[in-house]
């Protein structure tokens, strides 16, 4: 996927949003992703940065350490186009915010935004331009819902953001996904010696105790709050020091009123510090502080208990699920709730061990986990937009996506769906006999055959075939874009069970085995008598909602079955894997024999095939070349005499494998079935593959149909 990040605000500037971009960027190129920052010229950036443009700025003249870029610039703008991007994600709502909606509307490409700032907290920048408070106050949340308006869908960080958002009046769906962090950078501890050289060259003594502050010196921090309260506990606590590490607007200002404090020589403003020189400071420090009351979320919070630093914080909605009382730290609402919290940590009579407690209680923030949840997203909104393009597209008569299928020649689409894939399929049931390495062989050789649908199951082999997949696709990275993966629930031991709880659970199982966040298509495996049609569609529209699934299907259902089940579902079913081939062929045989005395005029399944077709449903054909029910191969099976002497004289005329005729034979009938190819072996497969080449006129067709030794009346 090409990923465009729009940001006002990007390294070197030190903040929250330039934080979060920075570290999504990274974690979706892991991916295999191509992603691009597009953002503003700053002092001090690096020239040649990989996969970031720079829009021509200055300083912002009432928050001078913020640049405001050109909301549009046509060089760059045909930079833009050269990308080729399937989504937008804006992060900040001005000028370059601007610039992203502007490009996704040129592009006609989705458009995601999330939501970092809450702007009532900061109208006192305006204050010079708006005296009235309330009309200022009026006037970001008006800014605020117009900067949100023309997202598909809203990410904000923490519930306190949702709420204030639902208040606002909203209209895109809003998605709480925490902004991550590097857990791992600040997981480094520094010794003794090392710390207490910093202490020295910032003068404070080796044996006092730090109370540190880090992050933007701004006047809605609060900072003062803090500094007043430090310096009512330093008259009984002198070997207690207070470190302010960050700049701002308001830094002058804070000094300049620490001079007036009584223990103003136990007060260090050490200033703005480089990215990678900050995770000492919190390794320094005995306790991190904060009286702010404008946090979206407090990623220095995290990053403080992520170095194992317990956090005293004013009480704040955005610290539910980050901040636990009297475990990780401690919540305040004025001097004397803050004195105890101070108290608690730095002199710990309880013995609790803070420390622990604090970097294991931010696991959940990785940036791992960010990353995946907000790729999630994007694929919901690129394929819930796409469909929108394909159906304007086939309204109006352009070009239907300008998105070249997966699958080369063998392209095909899934049901109605926009989803490609090749017309043959790689069946994964036996891939828990191989090792990585051959595993990793096989996959590799089919992408380069055109394959592009890998179809699993959570029962072969125990789960063991999925995980051996999962290990192929996080060694090799950018595989996973080069394909479509399906997988298969509802078998258990013993018994059949779609029930909603069982269907999430087992969609959770595969992600995981799989490596992957998100299963192109997943199918019920076998129709369950004691199903549920709407617990199931409760179940595909919690998966397709979260981003976790794209597609659904069944495997061995009726025509009626899937009627039931289509009723009740919101989401398509797309398509049926049924077994199908020339020993198998009762799908075509009973449509043929229909009002006969035959053995073949019985049905059996309720014409699915021609339901399939008329409902717009691919079907899936699963053993291909198998007879009986898992007996073996036809192919050169001495059973079948006639059948191979046919298969080997149309193989010879054709230049192919007996195989690849067998398999021709399906790929021939207008239902545009897909083939599901079992082989684990590679040059089995390159056979199979040779099948699309094969083009059998409407004689041919029958004739291998009567050599299979069905009947024509």
């Amino acid at each position: 996927m090409n990923i465009g990040l729009f940001t006002d605000t990007y390294y070197p500037e030190l903040n929250g949003v330039a934080n979060s971009v920075f570290l999504l960027k990274k974690e979706l190129e892991k991916k295999g992703h191509n992603v691009y920052v597009i953002t503003t010229k700053t002092p001090g950036a690096p020239a040649n940065e990989k996969g970031v443009l720079r829009v021509p700025s200055k300083a912002c003249s009432f928050v001078p350490e913020r640049r405001i870029g050109l909301f549009y610039h046509p060089k760059i703008a045909v930079k833009i186009h050269k990308m080729k991007l399937d989504i937008i994600h804006t992060n900040t709502e001005f000028a370059i915010g601007m610039f992203g909606r502007i490009m996704a509307h040129e592009l006609f490409i989705p458009v995601v935004h999330t939501y970092h700032t809450i702007y009532e907290d900061y109208t006192h920048y305006i204050k010079k331009y708006i005296s009235n408070g309330d009309r200022a106050k009026k006037l970001a949340k008006m800014y605020s819902k117009f900067s949100v308006r023309g997202a598909e869908e809203l990410i904000v960080p923490t519930k306190k953001v949702e709420e204030l958002m639902h208040r606002y009046g909203v209209k895109p769906d809003i998605n709480v996904i925490p902004t991550g962090i590097d857990l791992t950078r600040f997981r480094t501890r520094d010794n003794d010696a090392q710390k207490n050289k910093l202490k020295s060259s910032l003068g404070i003594p080796k044996e006092n105790k730090v109370v540190l502050y880090l992050g933007r010196v701004s006047q809605e921090k609060n900072i003062d709050e803090v500094m007043k309260y430090l310096n009512h506990y330093m008259d009984s606590h002198t070997n207690v020091t207070f470190l302010a590490v960050g700049d701002g607007p308001y830094r002058s200002t804070l000094e300049k009123n620490a001079k007036g404090l009584k223990h103003r020589k136990q007060m260090v403003f050490a200033g703005a510090k480089p990215w990678d020189e900050i995770t000492h400071y919190y390794q320094l420090a005995d306790v991190f502080v904060s009286a702010s009351t404008s946090e979206t979320q407090g990623l220095t919070y995290i990053e403080a208990l992520a170095s194992g630093l317990p956090v005293v914080a004013r009480k704040d909605p955005c610290l539910d699920g980050v901040l636990y009382q009297g475990i990780n730290g401690y919540e305040f609402s004025d001097e004397e709730s803050f004195i105890y919290g101070i108290e608690q940590v730095l002199w710990n009579e309880s013995q609790i061990d803070y420390q622990k407690n604090a970097a294991e209680s931010v696991e959940q923030f990785s940036t791992e986990k960010f990353a995946a949840r907000v790729e999630n997203i994007y694929y919901h909104v690129t394929k819930t937009h796409r469909n929108l393009l394909i159906r304007m597209a086939n309204k109006i008569g352009y070009d239907r996506t300008g998105i070249k299928p997966l699958g080369g020649p063998m392209a095909m689409n899934l049901g109605k769906s926009d989803m490609d894939a090749s017309r043959i399929a790689l069946g994964c049931m036996r891939m828990e006999k191989l090792s990585v390495q051959e595993a990793a062989k096989l996959v590799n050789v089919a992408l380069e055959q055109g394959i592009t649908l890998f179809d699993h199951a959570d029962i072969y082999g125990q789960g063991r075939s999925e995980e051996i997949f999962g290990k192929v696709l996080a060694e090799n990275k950018g595989m996973r874009e080069r394909m479509r993966i399906q997988t298969k629930c509802g078998i258990r031991d013993g018994y059949y069970d779609l029930s909603k709880a069982y269907i999430l659970s087992a969609a959770e199982d595969s992600l995981k085995r799989l490596q992957v966040d998100c299963i192109d298509m997943l199918l019920l495996h076998r129709p369950d008598a004691l199903m549920d049609e709407n617990e199931v569609a409760e179940a595909f529209h919690q998966l397709e909602k979260s981003g976790k699934v794209r597609q659904f299907g069944v495997s061995n259902f009726n025509s009626a079955q899937l009627e039931l089940l289509q009723s009740a579902c919101r989401e398509p079913i797309m398509v049926n894997q049924l077994q199908f081939g020339l020993m198998h062929a009762g799908m075509v045989a009973q449509g043929m024999e229909t009002n006969t005395l035959s053995e073949g005029g019985i049905m059996r399944d309720m014409a699915v095939l021609d339901y399939c077709r008329l409902k717009g449903i691919t079907v899936q054909a699963w053993s291909p070349l198998q007879y009986g029910f898992f007996e073996g191969s036809f192919v050169d099976n001495e059973k079948f005499p006639g059948l191979n002497e046919t298969l080997e004289r149309m193989a010879k005329a054709f230049g192919v494998t007996k195989t690849a005729v067998a398999v021709a034979w399906i790929l021939r009938h207008p239902a545009n079935i897909q083939v599901i190819a079992g082989t684990m072996n590679v040059e089995h497969l390159k056979e199979l593959c040779t099948a699309v080449h094969v083009h059998l006129s409407r004689k041919e067709w029958y004739e291998l149909y009567e050599a299979a030794g069905h009947t024509l009346l």
